[in-house]
């Protein structure tokens, strides 16, 4: 049991260091660069930082609710939880939905973009 629960414990943490600075990562490098500052890398951002709300805040609670067999946190944290992963979940979820429609938009109607420069404009030929 005991090493099955240092096994857990290990996987969790490298998961959750590995999102934190990945997602972090991409926060910091989009922030800095002002050419990354685009309304389709945003969708991207909002991404990361739901990602790294659920590797820093949701995730260790998943674990503790594996290692513990019963719930310690109080009444309060047993509702809030499920309603934080919820809600990364929904975030995540509509972002990537995002993300497909503006990809969608732009390869279906590729007659009304224009190469300009850096990237892509929203001018009629």
């Amino acid at each position: 049991m005991l090493f099955y629960q240092t096994i857990l414990i290990t996987l969790f943490a490298l998961l959750i260091a590995f999102g934190a600075a990945g997602n972090s990562l991409v926060c910091f490098v989009v922030a800095r660069n002002a050419a990354m500052r685009t309304p389709r890398n945003i969708f991207i951002i909002n991404l990361a930082i739901s990602d790294l709300t659920l590797c820093l805040f949701t995730q260790p609670f998943n674990l503790l609710k594996v290692l513990m067999p019963d719930w310690r946190l109080g009444r309060f944290m047993c509702k809030f939880v499920p309603m934080c992963s919820g809600a990364n979940v929904f975030v995540s979820t509509i972002s990537i939905t995002a993300i497909a429609l503006d990809r969608f938009q732009v390869t279906s109607f590729v007659r009304s973009f224009v190469i300009a420069g850096r990237g892509l404009t929203n001018s009629p030929i």
